[in-house]
């Protein structure tokens, strides 16, 4: 698991086997750095278009899941597991900012999906877009 308080970056020009500490070793998707990111960690995004993502870590209160993305970021794609381009599942205590969600087909069903469990709602979601 990575460390809390970690800064990790996304590039369209990135690797998924670099360390992603860096915009220089920046990791290549952003599901990639969905799958590693915990709690109180933000993921940087560089300029560029991307297949959306689906998160399944949480944040805290204190520390949450930030994922950042800079002037420029496109999602034109939904992620490999929902019709949706961000799919925040089970999930609480996250913000996502900055990103531009732009549907080229109309397979998508939601920009950003944000989902409970019928019992329990997600609590703690910042919406920044």
């Amino acid at each position: 698991m990575l460390a809390v308080g970690d800064q990790f970056y996304v590039s369209t020009l990135g690797n998924n086997a670099n360390s992603g500490t860096s915009p220089a070793e920046a990791w290549g998707t952003l599901q990639h750095a969905a799958d590693r990111v915990t709690v109180g960690e933000t993921i940087h995004v560089l300029p560029g278009r991307y297949q959306g993502f689906q998160l399944s870590e949480s944040g805290t209160a204190d520390d949450p899941i930030v994922f950042q993305a800079q002037p420029g970021v496109i999602i034109d794609r939904v992620n490999s597991s929902t019709a949706d381009g961000i799919n925040l599942e089970l999930v609480s205590h996250v913000v996502i900012d900055g990103f531009t969600l732009s549907s080229p087909h109309n397979g998508t069903r939601a920009g950003i999906r944000v989902v409970g469990d019928g019992f329990v709602s997600p609590n703690g979601f910042s919406q920044g877009v």
